[in-house]
């Protein structure tokens, strides 16, 4: 039998080893990239046909107001205490009413049509779909500050990551150029044992040991072009990642910023739909009291449709903010969505 071991070789061999441990890290790494990638298409395509469900209904609601206000208005007008010009207006928002229902329309063909194509589905039941929240999970991993979720990206953020791997993996190929410049130690061992050797009724056994040093007299001229071509890499790698690092801290600055935005353009659509519901019932009524007019009426039509199409806006959008927020810093995992109420 015969052993051999290469004793040294100036790192070549650890440095070889390290890169692939690298590169499965990487791997890794870009799974979970992609796997966020299509679990963010999923929520957008998801959030996108409820939200254009919701526009959808609130134009229909507000075409029928529109319709039932310019009823009304015609019916003052035949006992005559009503305007020409109020008919007019109502007739006019309501023609206006009719085409928004139409766009809207278009708008949830298109939704529809991206929803069966990302979850691969026909004719889903929209009725069915159930608005998401973030778990709370999801929310105690939020940064509270925007330093901190720039901090958290400079620490956790996957390009940032996958390019200071990049940067490793560079040093290590430089390492392993240099390595053609210095010696390698290898070892054997053999051992042979013969018996009744050539018919002579004896045995016959050798043991050998050999250790080789081998200098590479003419590494300096062969390695030297890859040596070289190495160290420019690394060059760039390091580059590269300072570029990075900075594109990183402006990714989690603007999606910090989104987060809070939503966040607070949320609550507001909240008290404007609250306040455009109560406006149109106030105009309605008075409207029957003789107290206003018609214009009155359709204008609080107008705001509430307004104000409940912003509400449908802004609450996805702070969802997606989160989901975005929680990528940038690479703490978004596919369980934090929990089911919150049925739309439609």
């Amino acid at each position: 039998w015969t052993y051999k071991q290469k004793i040294m070789d100036s790192g070549a061999t650890l440095a070889d080893i390290r890169n692939k441990n690298l590169e499965l890290d990487k791997q890794e790494l870009e799974y979970i990239g992609a796997r966020n990638g299509l679990l963010i298409e999923a929520a957008d395509a998801y959030l996108g046909l409820i939200k254009a469900s919701e526009k959808l209904q609130a134009s229909i609601e507000a075409e029928a107001n529109t319709r039932e206000t310019s009823g009304q208005e015609e019916i003052r007008v035949q006992v005559g205490s009503g305007l020409t010009s109020d008919v007019l207006k109502s007739k006019r928002q309501l023609a206006s009413a009719q085409k928004t229902v139409i766009t809207d329309e278009k708008a949830f063909n298109s939704a529809l049509y991206t929803y069966e194509t990302v979850f691969k589905v026909e004719e889903p039941d929209v009725n069915s779909l159930t608005k998401p929240r973030v778990s709370a999970d999801a929310l105690a991993m939020l940064p509270d500050s925007m330093m901190e979720a720039v901090n958290l990206a400079l620490l956790f953020n996957r390009d940032l990551l996958i390019s200071e791997m990049d940067v490793k993996i560079a040093k290590n190929d430089v390492i392993t150029a240099l390595a053609g410049f210095g010696p390698t130690v290898d070892g054997e061992l053999k051992y042979s044992d013969k018996t009744d050797a050539s018919h002579t009724a004896g045995n016959h056994y050798e043991e050998q040991a050999k250790i080789t040093v081998e200098f590479p007299i003419s590494g300096f001229y062969m390695e030297m072009p890859g040596y070289l071509n190495d160290r420019s890499a690394l060059d760039r790698a390091i580059n590269d990642h300072a570029v990075k690092e900075r594109d990183t801290v402006k990714e989690a600055k603007e999606a910090w910023q989104e987060y809070a935005n939503a966040r607070t353009m949320l609550s507001y659509s909240e008290n404007e739909a609250t306040i455009a519901r109560e406006l149109l019932s106030i105009s309605q009524k008075e409207r029957e009291a003789g107290q206003s007019d018609a214009a009155a009426v359709l204008a609080a039509e107008e705001t509430l449709e307004g104000a409940m199409k912003d509400l449908s806006d802004d609450s996805m959008t702070l969802i997606t903010s989160v989901y975005e927020l929680l990528d940038v810093i690479n703490m978004l995992e596919p369980d934090m969505i929990e089911d919150n109420k049925k739309v439609g």
